[in-house]
């Protein structure tokens, strides 16, 4: 998740505008409850959240040290994709299986009350 973005040559003041914004939006005293937060996640913590990633960006030296570390590697990105990619056709075979069988007992009930019906009339 990205609290904001700046460009890789974002100077001084953009990541200060950038820090303004957001911390002005979601400073617990004036949050509104517009916005996104994640799930069970509070304005305190995003903000908390949005003055960490000030700090480091604000910091050049912790900035590229944390740009260094967080580079992506477009093979291991495409083997997470491929694996979240198998994962969510596997879950939804299942699922199909199961709506599948699902059908069939239904079908196997409404068999099942015609012949009592026939045989009971």
């Amino acid at each position: 998740m990205f609290l904001f973005r700046v460009g890789s040559s974002a100077d001084e003041e953009k990541i200060k505008i950038a820090y303004w914004r957001l911390a002005k939006f979601y400073h617990p005293d004036v949050y509104d409850g517009r916005g996104t937060l994640e799930e069970g996640e509070t304005a305190e913590a995003r903000f908390i959240k949005i003055q960490a990633a000030y700090e480091l960006l604000i910091d050049d030296e912790k900035r590229m040290q944390y740009d260094s570390e967080h580079r992506v590697n477009p093979m291991k990105a495409s083997q997470a994709w491929m694996e979240w990619l198998m994962k969510k056709r596997k879950a939804f075979d299942q699922q199909g299986d199961m709506a599948i069988a699902a059908w069939a007992e239904q079908q196997q009930r409404e068999m099942n009350l015609r012949v009592n019906f026939y045989l009971l009339s």
